[in-house]
């Protein structure tokens, strides 16, 4: 177990780097989580030099069949990467320096906000465990050799806090408010290979941002067991975050799965 000042020495370490390599999940475009056997932290993986991060991929795709990617993070990028790893939920970075090999607490490296003060209505919109689980059920299934008691797992997990979670449902309304009928308000969509469209939601304003570059939708926040009443008439489902996690959801399956999962909110 690293000591304290080993948590000081590299939390002031990692800031004064020109650039540090992370690795990524390729089917999440999001940083690559492990939980550790012993403690069950949740963990990120980075490396100072390309070759070490470039061999951890490799080592990973030749034994567990992971798809990874070696993504840069320079200097200037570092403090908002950490920053936005709480959304994620996000324990520990696992930090490899030449043969030393740190298992950095994130809470060491940058402090957690704490909105606990701030009304309700002013608080950052996150959905951490949400997005945990959601990572942990995509990465399983895009590997090549699945585990089907994992991915089971995992998937019990995960649509238990799609449940109890609320989502951001993006829309533009044509003039000032919106109409009675709702008739002025446009609800975006995405299409998929066999032309079906799907609405997408999201679990936070980061991934939103990742959508609406062009910042030109609202967004409301809606309880998943009140999504059905936000969709649109001619979408097929749901999709979560399709920027990254991209979970779709049929919309004929949504009934069942709040009736199942309800009791967890």
């Amino acid at each position: 177990m690293e000591n304290e000042n080993v948590f000081i020495e590299q939390a002031k370490r990692i800031p004064q780097l020109e650039q540090l390599y992370v690795i990524f999940g390729v089917g999440t475009r999001l940083p690559f989580v492990t939980c550790d056997e012993e403690d069950f932290t949740d963990q990120i993986w980075t490396f100072v030099e390309e070759e070490k991060a470039k061999h951890y991929a490799d080592v990973r795709r030749e034994n567990f069949q992971d798809i990874l990617a070696v993504v840069k993070v320079t200097r200037e990028q570092l403090l908002q990467f950490f920053s936005g790893l709480y959304s994620y939920g996000i324990d520990v970075i696992m930090f490899q320096e030449e043969e030393r090999l740190t298992k950095l607490p994130l809470n060491k490296l940058v402090v957690q906000p704490d909105f606990s003060k701030l009304p309700e209505d002013k608080r950052p919109f996150l959905n951490p465990q949400m997005q945990l689980s959601g990572i942990h059920f995509m990465q399983e299934m895009h590997r090549k050799e699945r585990n089907a008691q994992a991915l089971h797992e995992y998937e019990e997990e995960m649509a238990v806090n799609i449940v109890r979670s609320r989502f951001l449902v993006p829309h533009e309304i044509e003039g000032d408010a919106p109409l009675a009928d709702g008739s002025n308000i446009r609800i975006p969509c995405v299409t998929n290979k066999d032309g079906q469209m799907f609405q997408p939601i999201f679990t936070d304003l980061q991934e939103m941002a990742k959508f609406d570059k062009e910042r030109k939708f609202r967004a409301s926040a809606i309880p998943f067991q009140n999504i059905q009443k936000v969709m649109g008439k001619e979408v097929k489902g749901i999709v979560i975050n399709p920027m990254s996690l991209n979970i779709i959801l049929m919309a004929d399956k949504i009934p069942a799965l709040i009736e199942r999962f309800k009791s967890a909110e």
